[in-house]
């Protein structure tokens, strides 16, 4: 965990690369805990949802916040101190919740369509959300996503 951490602080790391340790610091604390059950059982949740709410908050999150959060984390599993790591962990659910919901709810208003002047035929479509995101483009090639 604290590798993983460590890792998460470094400047330049790709958004890529944070979302990855972010799962292998997750899979640390599962499987820190000596339980082939519970790994096996929670093996989905880390290798399938963690990446999921990666790619729903990632464009939202502080990196700064996280690496607090799983700080906190670790600090209080180091210590043994059952409380601490589980407000820890309740904060860290708080937080990814809360930019879960504002990702969510900025998606849910209404996109903007631009369309170029004719002759439609030489046109580029591009379809906004109203944080500049592009989500498609459509063009005589094709489209892209």
């Amino acid at each position: 965990m604290r590798a993983e951490i460590f890792r998460q602080g470094q400047p330049g790391l790709t958004d890529e690369a944070f979302c990855a340790s972010d799962v292998a610091f997750h899979r640390a604390l599962v499987d820190g805990a000596g339980n082939p059950v519970l790994s096996y059982q929670l093996a989905g949740a880390v290798e399938a949802m963690q990446p999921l709410m990666n790619m729903i908050t990632f464009s939202a999150r502080s990196r700064t916040e996280i690496v607090g959060l799983h700080g906190r984390i670790a600090d209080a599993i180091e210590a043994r101190e059952t409380a601490g790591a589980e407000a820890a962990l309740r904060d860290l659910e708080v937080y990814t919740q809360e930019l879960a919901r504002d990702v969510m709810a900025e998606r849910a208003e209404p996109a903007r369509m631009t369309l170029p002047p004719a002759p439609w035929r030489d046109c580029t479509i591009t379809l906004q959300f109203p944080d500049r995101t592009p989500m498609f483009l459509l063009s005589p090639r094709g489209l892209w996503t």
